[in-house]
């Protein structure tokens, strides 16, 4: 393949080739239905390196058995970041626009500018939050993270003086030092012994959970908080939670790929069991082709049973008073307009910064294109036995539903009247 192109690529070329050979039965007069394919078909290396490097954006919705954070130590603002943007609310469009001044020059700016500034600096420092979280979740059994010695006590904008400040509380860290540690350092033992299962291995039945040992408490400015983190410390049946956890954590996020695919149930082209086939190719789900065709049987079934349905009509915002928003609100709307898996990145008012994605919000416009209404839904997966257990689980998720209404009237404005929220549970017997 010539000096240019590693044995990886080769591979990936030959898998190509074999792609297209496999397309010409179908092949047409244009190359666009088969550029399309090659998008959205998922063809896995068979022989991947044992070590990927990569970058954070890179990584997301992939695991690995170890992962090593290095680079650490970056400074977070770099020379893209030199323009603040103001808009009224998040659905106008912009008003003003400005160069990002220095601290010396922060002084001389009108109130509103000082504020500006102040906001995008929050919204970046969420963003790299959600990117710091994103790679310290990618990590299955060891999580190895390296910062640079510092001899002074070091409170940077930068993750390593986040985590300094998390876990050593800022303080100087000499070369080798290791300030925070958890869990079993020889986790490699577990691997190898699921490789070579042995029938006289005895399985513990009192395992102790690991402590959490911090060597000092941290000192912390602001909070960081999901909607799920907010949910009832009600107690919840955890056998039937961890039941079939990989294959119910499978379904689910198939489920909720599917229903993001559906602007209106109404419309033909949101709809369709080769559409959802081909989502579920794209995701990876394409192997076990008889478990495919048992979930896409059970979501098909989600939709043709009336009370989810109606979540997904367009006809049913049209009636006096969809999901229970006042009949003179929801008279001035004149167009609805869906976002699935919305996400949500807010400092409220208090001061803690929310994060998280709303799985469908449909937001109610006026004549002047303003928004002045909002539905909030939330889908839920896995069986509900009885209405005692479906009370329970109505509790247990009743304060991250509030959050979500409160930060939506936050963005837009909203009164809390002027916003609507349901859980809807699939699996219900009764829908």
């Amino acid at each position: 393949w010539g000096p240019h192109v590693g044995a990886r690529d080769a591979r990936r070329l030959e898998q190509l080739v074999e792609l297209a050979y496999g397309y010409e039965t179908q092949i047409g007069t244009t190359t666009a239905p088969f550029l399309r394919l090659v998008e959205t078909k998922r063809i896995p290396d068979p022989a991947d390196e044992p070590v990927r490097v990569m970058t954070i954006h890179q990584a997301k919705g992939l695991e690995f058995d170890c992962v090593v954070l290095p680079e650490l130590d970056v400074d977070w603002y770099r020379p893209q970041h030199r323009l603040v943007a103001h808009r009224p609310a998040p659905s106008e469009p912009f008003d003003r626009v400005f160069r990002r001044p220095n601290k010396e020059a922060r002084q001389f700016l009108h109130e509103e500018e000082r504020q500006d500034v102040e906001q995008a600096d929050r919204d970046f420092i969420g963003e790299m939050f959600c990117l710091l979280y994103v790679a310290l979740t990618r990590a299955r059994y060891a999580l190895y993270l390296f910062v640079e010695p510092q001899e002074r006590a070091n409170h940077s904008l930068t993750w390593s003086g986040l985590l300094r400040a998390a876990l050593a509380d800022g303080e100087p860290l000499g070369p080798g030092e290791t300030p925070f540690e958890l869990g079993d350092a020889e986790w490699w033992r577990q691997l190898r012994d699921k490789a070579q299962p042995s029938s006289t291995v005895a399985v513990p039945t009192d395992i102790e959970p690991l402590p959490l040992v911090r060597p000092k408490e941290a000192s912390q400015q602001s909070q960081r908080v999901a909607p799920s983190q907010v949910a009832s410390s009600s107690t919840l049946d955890a056998a039937a939670l961890l039941r079939s956890r990989s294959q119910a954590l499978d379904y689910g996020t198939l489920v909720h790929a599917w229903l993001e695919s559906i602007t209106w149930l109404d419309d033909a082209e949101s709809v369709g069991p080769d559409r959802w086939q081909a989502i579920a190719m794209r995701l990876g789900y394409g192997g076990n082709r008889e478990e495919l065709d048992q979930w896409l049987e059970r979501f098909q079934g989600y939709l043709q049973c009336e009370q989810i349905a109606r979540f997904l009509r367009r006809s049913t915002y049209d009636e006096p008073s969809p999901f229970g928003l006042e009949e003179k609100l929801a008279r001035r709307v004149v167009e609805w307009r869906v976002t699935n898996e919305r996400p949500i990145q807010w400092w409220r008012k208090g001061g803690s910064l929310v994060v998280g994605t709303i799985d469908r919000l449909v937001l109610g416009y006026d004549n002047q294109g303003r928004p002045i209404a909002a539905h909030i839904i939330d889908y839920k997966t896995g069986p509900i036995r009885d209405e005692t257990e479906l009370a329970d689980r109505q509790d247990h998720y009743a304060p991250q539903m509030q959050t979500y209404a409160e930060v939506i009237q936050e963005i837009y404005g909203l009164e809390p009247s002027a916003v609507a929220t349901d859980l809807v549970f699939l699996d219900m017997k009764e829908g």
